[in-house]
């Protein structure tokens, strides 16, 4: 063979293909190795669904737990010791809550129906049935100090310059940790380095405070919030609605549904019962729903509040139905579709202006 020939044969020699049987078993090898990734991208997947639905309820549990219990711990609360040592007189129109009366400083619905309300028809909750309402009164986070006495009793209040904090129409209540009076500021000016708030029978049963306040008083805001929960008319990615805690402020002359305030969503239920001291040692002697403080109890005996909240992770993390297990029973979601992970949530809280 001439030597042309041998380097062309040598060229076709190197230029030669996969044969048939290495071809495949290089389909095979590849198969396995891409069923393997797969395999694992999807269990990381499953993984990662299931770590940001855990997240999900854990924050969302933490942050509505944080909001109740801040403001259970403060009810009653009325710039000194708790209201209740304080004679508190009330002239406010259109007050909020069925009762202002000062032993009541938190109370509740039990297993909310469609007719509960607590001062007339056009203030009904929207919450969900069958779960619990709860109603905080106190004094809220501001105070302003007088510049000025209110000698006479229908004088105006005269506090040092805080703007923004105050509007007409606002409950606001003063005290000097002897007395107490609850009302609503009809008008709230700013000038000559003073903030005025006047209290006329424009929105009060009367212009008159019960006593005259010097200059060792304060003023602030009243502050009487409910929280429950309610469908927030949105639904996940599966269709199935949400539900959320809502907050909403009694102290507002008047309000729709629609001035309800969402705070935290994915809290499905919320159930509450009181600490009560039946025997008048300062001491929880056990706890009660709602139903329970009347007529073998009051509200002033309440000295603490446990909450319960059923928080879900909105969109499905599981790959299964999951089971939850929420005031002391276990649930299977029935729908085969509800594939959200649930936990309870609870926190026992004192109530600071009645436990030593």
């Amino acid at each position: 063979m001439s030597g042309t020939m041998r380097k062309i044969h040598r060229r076709h020699y190197n230029c030669a293909g996969l044969t048939l049987v290495e071809l495949m078993i290089a389909l095979v090898l590849s198969m396995l190795l891409m069923t393997g990734v797969l395999t694992i991208f999807a269990s990381t997947k499953t993984t990662s669904k299931l770590q940001a639905g855990l997240a999900t309820v854990q924050e969302n549990g933490r942050h509505a737990l944080h909001l109740l219990v801040r403001d259970i711990r403060g009810a009653g609360f009325g710039g000194c010791a708790g209201m209740e040592t304080t004679i508190t007189n009330v002239i406010a129109d259109d007050p909020p809550m069925d009762d202002l009366n000062s032993d009541v400083v938190v109370s509740g619905i039990n297993d909310f129906a469609a007719a509960d309300d607590y001062t007339d028809t056009t203030k009904k909750y929207d919450a969900v049935l069958g779960t619990d309402v709860i109603r905080i009164r106190g004094a809220g986070d501001g105070l302003a100090g007088l510049v000025g006495n209110t000698v006479p009793v229908n004088a105006n209040i005269q506090t040092t310059v805080i703007k923004n904090m105050f509007e007409a129409g606002d409950i606001l209540m003063i005290t000097d940790c002897e007395g107490t009076d609850v009302f609503r500021a009809t008008n709230v000016s700013h000038g000559s380095g003073k903030t005025t708030v006047a209290h006329s029978q424009a929105k009060n049963s009367s212009n008159n405070l019960s006593k005259p306040y010097d200059k060792d008083a304060f003023l602030m805001a009243f502050r009487s919030n409910a929280y429950f929960i309610k469908d927030t008319g949105r639904t996940n990615r599966v269709g199935q609605p949400i539900r959320a805690l809502y907050w909403r402020d009694e102290t507002r002359e008047s309000w729709t549904s629609a001035d309800d305030q969402e705070l935290v969503d994915g809290i499905e239920d919320m159930q509450i019962t009181y600490g009560v001291d039946g025997d008048g040692n300062g001491m929880v002697d056990k706890f009660v729903d709602a139903d329970g403080i009347e007529p073998t109890h009051s509200w002033a005996d309440v000295l603490a509040v446990k909450v319960s909240l059923l928080v879900s992770s909105v969109e499905n993390a599981a790959e299964a139905p999951a089971s939850y297990r929420y005031v002391g029973v276990t649930t299977v979601p029935v729908d085969a579709n509800d594939m959200q992970l649930r936990q309870e949530m609870t926190s026992t809280v004192a109530i600071r202006n009645r436990v030593d």
